[in-house]
């Protein structure tokens, strides 16, 4: 993924004091605002047409009209906002008229098909190729029913905005805060948008003329105006997948008033199943998390709303940090054959709905990067709400086979978007009555999937399951998909899972303090050279040829509870096998107990990589030793005189 991005980093490729900042302190969190709040732009093209002259382009004109008489003309003004910082809060459009009269109605549209017409040229914009008008439609008055292409408007063709002309000085043809207007803006996937003015019924009214780009002065302006929000140095990525249950078939009407709006300070990148291809090829766009991402019912939600919702505060906490959920889901889709892992970083052998999830987190992570040109893009882990299908597909395809195949497929999600990654999924909930039922006909399939998914959950390192049995996670009456209560606790739950996970102790082990070691034979306890391999490019080492050896780190003021343990290592030819001890600062030989099982840091290459030694639980909270001592060796290491060697790149803790 360095590849693709050159500022996205996973979320294993630094490991700081709490995996949520990222990045160590200091080192890229000052922040800095928005130089300016308000942007005041011009076209980037802009043409009126005429259905009187189907063939006559105007692009280079220093008008724009409308009228629906004497020839119907319409205008178009294109506006470039890919460069604009921050949440946009506020746009005002403002036009000078130069012919005209005062008090007629016109309507703005906003253009979702044809957005690429070119202003001038032998393709430039005329009444016979524009988009949002009837070609055909050329008697010299109309109605807009009769004149307008309805299917090339935002909304079916319902005004974003109506305005009423003057004779003089500026008209702002809409000055909004909210509303169709800014909807399409942030709806917008590049942020390159075409306004399209006509003016309103009834017909055989006079029109008016208002400067174009190309005139002197009085340009059409749009002012568009952003938060106080500073540019984030960090975005933290989560990233979404599965089938109907993660899409959504819950009801947006039923949520709390204000998860009904749009959360203006969390990043959302969506497609849904079926949409169309964005001009520039991508597919999905990037606006602000909201409801209404989902193939149904029209407003629906899936579990993001409220994931990013009890999430972003966990997020705020740390200095230039902001959230973005990137989704992509498909209802009825099954992980056998739709979301097959071909088992590397490419597509080949990959399920159709992978491929596509691929092609669309990619293009959000792209638009990310191209909105924020400043800030890391950080991948935190993949939520996946999936599972259905293969219950009901267990007939053709194997169940058995679940927890191999989405072993494989958490596999190949990490090859392509970071080594290790969290992966959270939620169980298949009792609550679906319509395979729980043990007198169903798949009841012994829906058992036997939950059971391979709480198998990956424990025997996959960095896998979370998230169970979904409890009462709040309703379902609809089709006893099948999470309602809207439902789907509000299953992102909450997620919610709370991602926190416990990110919200870990990585502790560096070339900043903690080394208790005592020792090497028999004379060799040390070092920090590593510089290795830009290791989080924080350091680490530290164990110079030993012998069983026996031993480094001991102090990790201090560890509280009471119970704690998942994982340690990063750098292998190579040269290491011997470790066995893990923590117990007590002050009292190590009283408390000290083994943690995990041996482990072999031989490689016959460099390898970095992260073991999970499982779960301890401390019962008094106080400094901790973690003691590594050398058990003994692989039979194949050798290569230098201390070929025992040990060698360390972080601790982590994480709370369960």
């Amino acid at each position: 993924m360095k590849i693709l991005l050159n500022r996205l980093v996973s979320w294993c490729d630094a490991a700081p004091t709490n995996l949520w900042r990222g990045i160590t302190a200091g080192a890229v969190l000052a922040t800095a605002p928005l130089a300016h709040a308000d942007t005041a732009l011009t076209p980037t093209a802009d043409s009126y047409v005429r259905n009187s002259a189907t063939t006559t382009n105007y692009g280079a004109d220093t008008s724009v009209v409308a009228n629906n008489a004497n020839g119907v003309r319409v205008f178009f003004l294109r506006f470039d906002l890919s460069g604009i910082s921050g949440t946009i809060t506020r746009l005002k459009l403002d036009l000078t008229p130069n012919a005209g009269n005062t008090g007629n109605s016109f309507n703005v549209y906003g253009l979702v098909s044809g957005e690429s017409w070119a202003e001038t040229g032998a393709t430039g914009i005329t009444w016979s190729n524009a988009p949002g008008v009837v070609h055909a439609y050329t008697t010299a008055t109309g109605t807009l029913s009769q004149y307008l292409n309805t299917a090339d408007l935002r909304s079916s063709g319902t005004p974003l905005a109506s305005f009423l002309s003057a004779s003089s000085g500026t008209v702002t043809a809409f000055d909004v805060t909210s509303g169709p207007v800014l909807d399409f803006v942030h709806a917008d996937a590049d942020k390159v948008v075409t306004f399209m003015i006509a003016e309103a019924d009834p017909s055989d009214t006079p029109g008016d003329s208002f400067n174009s780009r190309e005139a002197a002065s009085g340009k059409p302006t749009l002012t568009v105006s952003t938060d106080a929000q500073v540019v984030p140095s960090i975005i933290q990525v989560v990233l979404q997948g599965g089938q109907s249950n993660s899409d959504g078939r819950a009801a947006g009407s039923g949520l709390p008033t204000n998860l009904q709006q749009p959360q203006p300070d969390i990043l959302f990148y969506y497609y849904t199943n079926g949409g169309a291809t964005n001009n520039d090829g991508t597919l999905g766009q990037l606006t602000t998390l909201r409801p209404g991402a989902t193939e149904m019912p029209v407003g629906g939600f899936g579990p993001e709303v409220t994931l990013g919702h009890d999430l972003a505060p966990f997020v705020d906490e740390h200095p230039g940090n902001k959230l973005a959920i990137l989704k992509y889901a498909k209802g009825g889709s099954n992980l056998h054959t739709q979301w097959k892992a071909g088992g590397d970083a490419t597509t080949t052998g990959d399920g159709t709905y992978y491929v596509t999830w691929q092609t669309v987190m990619k293009n959000g992570l792209a638009k990310l990067a191209a909105a924020y040109p400043t800030s890391i893009i950080r991948i935190v882990g993949m939520i996946w709400v999936q599972g259905e299908s293969d219950i009901d597909d267990a007939a053709t395809f194997p169940i058995s086979a679940y927890g191999s195949e989405l072993t494989a497929f958490i596999a190949d999600f990490r090859l392509t978007f970071g080594s290790n990654l969290p992966f959270f999924l939620s169980r298949i909930s009792a609550n679906q009555t319509i395979y729980s039922n043990p007198s169903g006909s798949n009841y012994s399939n829906y058992l036997t999937l939950r059971a391979q998914q709480a198998s990956v959950a424990a025997n996959v390192a960095n896998a979370y399951m998230i169970d979904t049995d409890g009462s709040s996670f309703t379902v609809n009456s089709d006893n099948l998909h999470f309602s809207t209560g439902g789907q509000q606790a299953l992102g909450s739950a997620f919610a709370t899972k991602i926190n416990q996970v990110l919200g870990a102790q990585s502790h560096e082990t070339e900043s903690l303090t080394v208790a005592n070691y020792l090497s028999a034979a004379g060799g040390t306890a070092y920090v590593l050279p510089t290795d830009s391999n290791l989080s924080n490019s350091d680490g530290t080492a164990l110079q030993s040829n012998n069983t026996g050896d031993y480094v001991t780190y102090v990790l201090p003021n560890v509280a009471a509870g119970t704690y998942d343990v994982r340690v990063g290592m750098k292998k190579n030819t040269s290491r011997g096998q470790f066995q893990l001890q923590i117990g007590r600062a002050d009292n190590f030989s009283g408390t000290a107990s083994n943690v995990g099982p041996v482990v072999d840091q031989y490689a016959s290459s460099t390898i970095y990589t992260e073991v999970d030694l499982g779960l301890w639980s401390p019962s008094t909270t106080n400094d901790k030793w973690f003691r590594f001592n050398v058990v003994g060796k692989n039979s194949a290491s050798s290569g230098t005189s201390y070929n025992y060697s040990l060698a360390f790149d972080y601790i982590t803790l994480t709370p369960r």
